[in-house]
């Protein structure tokens, strides 16, 4: 069976700015499944990436952009399981869902911030 990549493996490391080199291939049913996952699981895990620093600042929109990359990486493994279950696999999974569970409750405030300031145009804007 195939193991996740872990962070010192090339399809995790964060990639340098600027356009990529080699662009990730294109998936297609000739593609074993493994493959077919690396492929996935990278462009969720750089679109995880490419939103850190915005999220960190406070835009809410990389912070929503990071919750949809980290739910489609969940569901990515999920979907792939049988090729990446292994001992670790659960271990992953509940640091996603924890991870995907905090972002959650800050976006929550942020919408409510949203919908507070829309409903009281009156009131001082944070």
């Amino acid at each position: 069976m195939s193991r996740l990549p872990t962070l010192a493996s090339k399809s995790v490391r964060p990639r340098k700015s600027g356009p990529r080199a080699h662009p990730l291939p294109r998936l297609n049913v000739a593609m074993r499944c493994d493959t077919a996952f690396r492929i996935v699981a990278r462009r969720h895990f750089e679109g995880l990436g490419a939103n850190r620093e915005a999220t960190c600042k406070g835009d809410p929109m990389a912070l929503h952009r990071m919750r949809v990359a980290l739910t489609r990486l969940r569901t990515s493994i999920l979907f792939f399981s049988p090729m990446v279950d292994d001992a670790i696999t659960d271990r992953i999974r509940d640091e996603l869902k924890w991870l995907n569970s905090q972002l959650g409750t800050v976006r929550d405030l942020d919408v409510a911030i949203e919908r507070t300031a829309a409903a009281n145009p009156g009131l001082p804007q944070p």
